[in-house]
C-alpha cells in the first residue's frame, strides 16, 4: 500500500512538474518578442552611445590641432605657437572639449595671389594717382576701336549721336526714342554727381561678385578707392571686411535690382542698363513714383518700386556697351543678341576708363577648372552655373581681361584674373 501511494504521489508530481515547466514555455513564448525588442534597444543605445564617444574624441583632436594654425596678413597657413598652460583654468580649457557643434568653414583656405598687393600701400592716404593713365594705355592697345568721348549716361541729346539710335536695345534705341525721351523729362540730372570732383587725379575700383572675393579682407582697400562701382543685387552688409562699405557706382537692370526697400542707401547712384523694351517700361513707371502691377515678360522678380529720389537715377548709354562689344570683336548682327553682350562687370570697367585716370578690380575671375567652387562671395551658387550663360562668352572675356590686366590696364587686386 505504502508502495502504492508513493507511485501516485510520484505521479501526481512529475504530471504537475510538466504542467509548470509547459506554463512556463508557454509564458516565454509570448514574451519573446518584447524581450527581443528590449535586448535590439539596448543593443541600438550602445552603439549610439559609442559612436558619439568616438565623434567626441575625434572633435577634440581636431580643435586641438586648428588651434596651432592660422592665416597671415596675404592668406598664407601660418603656424602659431601652442598655448601655455601654466595655469590651472588654462589647463581644463585645453581638457574640455567643446561642446556646441561647430560646421567647419567649406570654402577652404584664404585664396593666395598671385602678385601679392602691398595693402598698407593701398589703404594709405599717400596712395599716388597717374592722370590718364588707364585711358591712355587701352587707347595704345586698341586704337580707334576705342571711344574715350562717349558720356558715361544717356542724356536728351543722345538723338544728335548715331550711334545710340542706329541699333535696337541692348546696343541702341532704335525705335524706342518716344519711351527713352519720356523718361529723360523726369530725370533732373543726368550729368556725372557732383561729388565727384572731375578735375582731379581719380582712382576707380569695380568690386565683382565672384566667389573669389570672400575672405579677401580688402574692405579698407577697397573704401580707399575716390570711385567704387558696384553690381546688380551684390550685398556689402555682413561682408565689409572683404568688399568695404563705400558705393559710389550700383549698376543693374530690373532682374539684378534690389527688391527689399532697406537695401537702397542714399548714398549712391542707381545706372540702370537696359537691355530690352520692357526695361524701359519698367524704368518709366520707377522713376514716375509709380508702382508695377505686373511682373509679366521679366525672367526674374523685379522690385515693384525703388524708394530713391529722382536725382539718384542714371540710365547707362549703349554706346559704350555698343563700343565694348565690338572692341572685344563681337559681332552686332544688327543689334541681336547672342553670346555678343559683355558682362556687367566690363561693362562697369569701360565706364570706370572714362570716368577716373586709375582702374582697379577685386572679386573679378572664373576658374572653369573648379565647377564647384563659389560663384559669388555672398552665395552658395557653384561656379559651373556661370557657363550656362547665352549671353556672354565668358571664356572669350577671361581672354579680355587677363591682356587688360598685362597690358596694366587695370589692376587686379584680388589675384582672380589668371
Amino acid at each position: 500500500m505504502i508502495s502504492d501511494k508513493v507511485v501516485k504521489q510520484e505521479t501526481r508530481t512529475n504530471e504537475s512538474s510538466k504542467m509548470g515547466r509547459t506554463t512556463v514555455l508557454r509564458l516565454v513564448d509570448r514574451q519573446a518578442p518584447s524581450i527581443l525588442r528590449s535586448l535590439f534597444y539596448l543593443i541600438l543605445v550602445c552603439i549610439l552611445v559609442l559612436a558619439v564617444d568616438v565623434m567626441l574624441l575625434q572633435y577634440s583632436k581636431n580643435s586641438r590641432s586648428n588651434q596651432l594654425f592660422g592665416y597671415d596678413n596675404m592668406g598664407m597657413p601660418q603656424r602659431r605657437s601652442r598655448p601655455s598652460l601654466d595655469s590651472e583654468e588654462d589647463s581644463r580649457s585645453m581638457r574640455r572639449p567643446m561642446r556646441h557643434k561647430v560646421k567647419p568653414d567649406p570654402r577652404g583656405p584664404l585664396p593666395s595671389l598671385a602678385v601679392p598687393i602691398n595693402r598698407a600701400y593701398f589703404e594709405s592716404s599717400n596712395v599716388t594717382c597717374r592722370k590718364g593713365y588707364a585711358r591712355t594705355r587701352l587707347q595704345n592697345l586698341y586704337g580707334d576701336r576705342f571711344d574715350p568721348d562717349i558720356p558715361l549716361f544717356v542724356d536728351s541729346s543722345f538723338l544728335d549721336r548715331p550711334n545710340a539710335v542706329n541699333l535696337p536695345m541692348p546696343f541702341g534705341f532704335r525705335d524706342a526714342e518716344r519711351t527713352v525721351l519720356n523718361i529723360l523729362k523726369h530725370m533732373p540730372q543726368t550729368e556725372i554727381p557732383e561729388d565727384i570732383p572731375q578735375d582731379s587725379c581719380l582712382r576707380c575700383v569695380v568690386q565683382g561678385n565672384g566667389g573669389i572675393a570672400s575672405r579677401t579682407r580688402l574692405g579698407e582697400v577697397i573704401d580707399n578707392f575716390d570711385v567704387v562701382f558696384r553690381l546688380n543685387s551684390a550685398p556689402t552688409i555682413n561682408h565689409e571686411n572683404d568688399v568695404g562699405r563705400k558705393t559710389t557706382f550700383r549698376m543693374a537692370y530690373p532682374e539684378s535690382a534690389f527688391r527689399r526697400p532697406e537695401q537702397y542707401d542714399p548714398g549712391w547712384t542707381f545706372v540702370l542698363m537696359m537691355f530690352k523694351p520692357l526695361d524701359l517700361v519698367w524704368l518709366e513707371t520707377i522713376i514716375r513714383g509709380r508702382k508695377m502691377n505686373s511682373r509679366d515678360g521679366f525672367w526674374k522678380k523685379i522690385p515693384l518700386s525703388v524708394p530713391k529720389p529722382t536725382k539718384d537715377f542714371r540710365i547707362f548709354n549703349p554706346e559704350i556697351l555698343q563700343d565694348t562689344a565690338s572692341m572685344m570683336g563681337y559681332q552686332l548682327n544688327d543689334g541681336k543678341a547672342n553670346k555678343n553682350i559683355p558682362t556687367s562687370g566690363m561693362l562697369a570697367i569701360m565706364m570706370g576708363v572714362r570716368l577716373c585716370d586709375e582702374v582697379a578690380v577685386a572679386g573679378f575671375g572664373y576658374d572653369p577648372n573648379k565647377p564647384g567652387a563659389a560663384l559669388h562671395y555672398y552665395d552658395s551658387l557653384p561656379m559651373r552655373e556661370i557657363w550656362k550663360s547665352w549671353t556672354h562668352d565668358i571664356h572669350h572675356e577671361r581672354g579680355i581681361l587677363r591682356l587688360l590686366k598685362q597690358q596694366g590696364i587695370i589692376t587686379d587686386l584680388s589675384g582672380g584674373i589668371r
